[in-house]
């Protein structure tokens, strides 16, 4: 599994990561993805998140980078990492932001 996550950079979820990989290898069942998954985000090996409330989605890039989500069709890609100053400040303030991440959203190359 953590071979397809970082040979396929598309940020899959579990219902889309069960039939990529039962292509490939014999049947694995949903809870079993689900468990294998979750103990690779346990091991520092692969990172969870989120975008508004759906389902979870996986990704095998650890470096820190930012999202683009496709409004066509949904697709999520890397954006390099740069630093928002005004959170960078806030750090030294009286807030303790742990971590964030900006969502851009828009039409992909390949939609557009």
């Amino acid at each position: 599994m953590l071979d397809y996550l970082v040979r396929h950079p598309d940020h899959a979820t579990v219902e889309e990561l069960c039939p990529a990989l039962n292509k490939r290898h014999i049947q694995a069942s949903r809870a079993t993805v689900y468990n294998t998954v979750h103990t690779l985000v346990e091991a520092g090996l692969v990172r969870e998140f989120k975008l508004d409330g759906n389902a979870a989605r996986y990704d095998a890039c650890l470096h820190p980078h930012h999202h683009f989500v496709c409004d066509l069709c949904g697709g999520v890609e890397d954006l390099e990492w740069f630093e928002v100053p005004a959170l960078e400040r806030k750090r030294a303030g009286v807030r303790s932001i742990r971590s964030y991440e900006i969502v851009v959203r828009g039409v992909c190359s390949k939609c557009h």
